[in-house]
């Protein structure tokens, strides 16, 4: 991902999808100081939420998970 995204290339999409566990979609919009910020979304839930770090979105997807 990183190497994809040094170069300018676009990450390509190649969505996982697990009849249990929430679907996740992803948006990177920044990055600075060698972390990502963006969007994270998750269909079941029909939510989103935003994140300033690397950290925040693995926080964010494990409390969902733990639902």
């Amino acid at each position: 991902m990183e190497e994809q995204l040094d170069t300018g290339g676009a990450p390509k999409a190649s969505p996982i999808k697990c009849t249990e566990t929430p679907t996740f979609e992803l948006d990177i919009l920044f990055r600075q100081n060698y972390s990502w910020q963006g969007r994270l979304r998750w269909t079941k839930g029909g939510k989103e939420a935003a994140f300033r770090s690397v950290l925040e979105l693995l926080i964010q997807m494990e409390t969902v998970l733990a639902q």
